[in-house]
């Protein structure tokens, strides 16, 4: 049985029951039409739990990030976070950075819009120019970039095979990376590689030693065509 099936059962058994029980509102049920009448809603809960993901908590907890609730007085505390675990720094110092976040104005606090927010919180610095939740903000913005579908890997794949095609299959994982920080970086900035202009810190950066120092010079620009199938060379 699938998900989405499993689902609809449980609902129409909760419907069904609710309404038996508004149609006999006095009527005292024995055990055993106790337990029959909620054998169905049991098993169908069981079901839905079986086809969870065991990571579920830690997808439900991304709640904890958005604006609403990190600049609540009543936010969790941050040990508490099932987040936390994914985070290999000094936890002091995020909690440090945690827990003043509420007294300060912010502007992006949209929950429709949660990585504008923590770009505000990033960018945010005292009267001395330091970043006061640097590690807090980078912490939130990586745990945004995190697949939490299929769909989302899925496209990650599909635009995968379509820059490392068959006549460039030499291409090795850096360049592989590169192109597709590229093409998102892009895309999330609203831009097109034809009208894009470099800056000038990137100019000087434009150069053999920097651009092809793994030698991936000669697998990607040049790709043996003889390495293909036939059915390419016809």
């Amino acid at each position: 049985m699938a998900a989405q099936p499993t689902f609809h059962f449980l609902l129409w058994t909760l419907e069904r029951f609710s309404t038996w029980k508004s149609q006999h509102p006095n009527k005292v049920l024995s055990r055993k039409e106790t337990l029959s009448s909620g054998a169905g809603i049991f098993e169908a809960a069981r079901q839905v739990q079986l086809r969870l993901p065991p990571n579920i908590q830690l997808s439900n907890s991304m709640k904890s990030f958005s604006p609403e609730s990190i600049l609540s007085q009543a936010k969790p505390v941050l040990q508490d976070v099932p987040l936390l675990k994914l985070f290999k720094g000094d936890i002091g110092l995020l909690d440090t950075q945690y827990r003043p976040l509420c007294l300060l104005p912010w502007k992006n606090v949209s929950n429709k819009d949660i990585a504008s927010f923590w770009v505000e919180v990033l960018d945010f610095t005292d009267a001395s120019g330091e970043a006061c939740f640097k590690e807090l903000a980078e912490f939130a913005l990586s745990l945004l970039a995190m697949p939490l579908g299929n769909a989302d890997v899925e496209r990650v794949f599909s635009r995968m095979n379509i820059v490392k095609s068959r006549l460039r299959n030499r291409m090795k994982n850096e360049m592989l990376s590169a192109i597709l920080h590229v093409r998102y970086g892009l895309r999330l900035r609203g831009a097109c590689c034809r009208d894009f202009q470099p800056t000038a810190r990137m100019m000087p950066m434009l150069n053999s030693k920097n651009m092809y120092a793994s030698g991936e010079l000669d697998d990607m620009d040049f790709p043996d065509v003889l390495e293909t199938s036939d059915d390419d060379s016809v």
